[in-house]
């Protein structure tokens, strides 16, 4: 499920050496994805429980964790009521993150799910669009910027639509697996002619990400 990887490549912004109660970041990120392929109520109180840990987390690489952790719960969610708590609980990590690290690019990323859940749409957008002023092209985080800017396009302003479209075809040339990403995560938007017709070619070789051009 393409979501699932977008969401688990966020998580992964968190170094695995960091934990969340003695939990390896790397593993919740597993725990999130198999909570959104597989959303039994089980996995969900797995990774709640995991999850717990994130009310006095100071960590900066703990709270991305818990943001993306929380966006995860939030999808699988079995009422309004618990997809509230997890949206607040992600709020509340997103603010603490936010104070300690606020002109990091990868930063702005998890501040604009985070707005985004909590369906705070002009301040979503605002922060995709200072993640882009910060960090032209996210390795890790990329995907989820081409999914929902995509997905939210008549919201952005030409600059913002530039900034996305430019990043979309960069993550698209780092090999097939990424092209289709990018072909998915477009697919049924308003953006995915303009994108999809420019797209390096098939037969890329998947290679890990190169530098990101300045």
């Amino acid at each position: 499920m393409l979501i699932a990887r977008i969401v688990l490549a966020l998580a992964m912004l968190a170094a695995a050496v960091i934990t969340v109660r003695e939990w390896h970041i790397s593993h919740m990120a597993k725990l999130a994805r198999s909570a959104r392929d597989q959303p039994t109520e089980s996995r969900r109180r797995e990774l709640a429980d995991r999850l717990s840990g994130c009310a006095t987390a100071n960590s900066e690489r703990v709270l991305s964790a818990c943001i993306t952790g929380f966006a995860a719960l939030t999808e699988q969610a079995a009422s309004p009521e618990e997809a509230s708590s997890y949206i607040a609980a992600a709020l509340r990590a997103d603010t603490r993150l936010q104070g300690r690290a606020p002109d990091n690019g990868e930063v702005r990323i998890l501040h604009a799910l985070a707005a985004a859940n909590a369906r705070h749409m002009g301040e979503a957008v605002a922060a995709l669009g200072q993640s882009y002023a910060m960090q032209r092209f996210s390795p890790s985080a990329g995907m989820w910027r081409i999914w929902w800017g995509t997905h939210h396009w008549s919201r952005l302003d030409p600059a913002l639509r530039i900034a996305v479209d430019q990043e979309a075809l960069w993550y698209a040339s780092q090999g097939q697996s990424q092209r289709e990403d990018v072909i998915n995560a477009v697919a049924d938007t308003p953006a995915y002619t303009a994108i999809a017709l420019r797209l390096p070619g098939r037969g890329l070789a998947n290679r890990p990400f190169g530098s990101a051009p300045e």
